[in-house]
This record gives C-alpha cells, sequence and structure tokens, in this order.
C-alpha cells in the first residue's frame, strides 16, 4: 500500500471546504433544502475525519492530530469544516473591526 502524501490529503481537505462553501451559498440562495445541507455537513464531517486518520501516515502525524481534534471543535461550535470556520472568523472579526 503506497504511503499517502501530505499534500493530496491537503488539497482534498481544501476541496470539501470549498463544496461545503458552496451547498452553503446555494442554500441561503434557496436552491437547497436545510436537510440537504445537514447530510452534505455530516459527509463533509465523515470525509475530513478519514483525512486525518489517513494523515496519522504520514510524518506530519501531529499536525493531522491537531487538525482532527480542530475538525472536531469547529464542528460542535460553529458547524462547519475548520478552514470555512476560519474564513467564518476572518469575516466576524474584520466586520467588527471596521464597523
Amino acid at each position: 500500500m503506497p504511503w499517502p502524501k501530505t499534500s493530496s490529503l491537503i488539497i482534498f481537505v481544501i476541496a470539501i471546504s470549498a463544496v461545503m462553501a458552496i451547498i452553503t451559498n446555494l442554500r441561503i440562495a434557496g436552491y437547497l433544502t436545510l436537510e440537504t445541507q445537514l447530510v452534505a455537513a455530516y459527509l463533509a464531517f465523515g470525509l475530513n475525519f478519514m483525512a486525518a486518520i489517513v494523515g496519522f501516515w504520514t510524518r506530519f502525524r501531529l499536525a493531522w492530530l491537531s487538525y482532527l481534534i480542530l475538525s472536531v471543535v469547529s464542528i460542535l461550535f460553529l458547524s462547519s469544516t475548520p478552514f470555512a470556520a476560519a474564513w467564518i472568523l476572518i469575516k466576524l472579526a474584520a466586520r467588527h473591526a471596521f464597523a
């Protein structure tokens, strides 16, 4: 079995976050139902979890463990993936700073 590449996993995680951002915007625009977004969110959480587990077989085990913890925390508190949660927090901070 070939070892997973960290760069491939990072691209995979960024793609998951991008898809979730698109799905969220489609739901806000009225094209998707809340139930569809919830299914996509659970799927994204599962894929993030699997990516972090696969990341344990790279030489960056500590980084992927941190990502796994960050994924669980961001899902519990912000209901989004870590990259999407970071984007949400940046937008909120900018809005608060320039308001």
